[in-house]
């Protein structure tokens, strides 16, 4: 005879619980993320800088799922993507292009926390 029992009696509190420990590790992660971005994309834009006022409206804010990095200087568009008469001099896409490997990693890894401090991993 096999006889296999499972105990679920802490499974259900866990998974009551999982989400919002999830959610509050991942926010954390993706604030961390979005500050590196900013770090990174002020970094890259000194090689344009004429008036300082591109690298202080770089910046990052709290959106609906995650944040968002974005400068909200009217010479942001063309100083990353150029015009006809000004080449092109990107800082925020190759900045998010250097942390891409390591944002996901971070996430992951707050993810595989908060699922262990739920008790629902090994």
């Amino acid at each position: 005879m096999v006889k296999i029992t499972v105990n679920v009696k802490g499974l259900s509190a866990a998974l009551r619980q999982a989400p919002a420990t999830v959610a509050e590790k991942v926010d954390k992660a993706l604030e961390k993320n979005a500050t590196e971005l900013v770090g990174a994309a002020k970094a890259l834009a000194e090689s344009s800088r004429q008036t300082g006022a591109l690298i202080a409206s770089i910046a990052s804010e709290k959106v609906s799922g995650g944040y968002a990095v974005e400068a909200k200087d009217e010479a942001a568009g063309p100083v990353e993507w150029g015009t006809r008469k000004q080449e092109a001099e990107p800082f925020l896409y190759p900045a998010y292009r250097l942390n891409k490997k390591r944002s996901r990693g971070r996430v992951r890894r707050a993810i595989k926390a908060a699922i262990k401090e739920a008790g629902l991993g090994k």
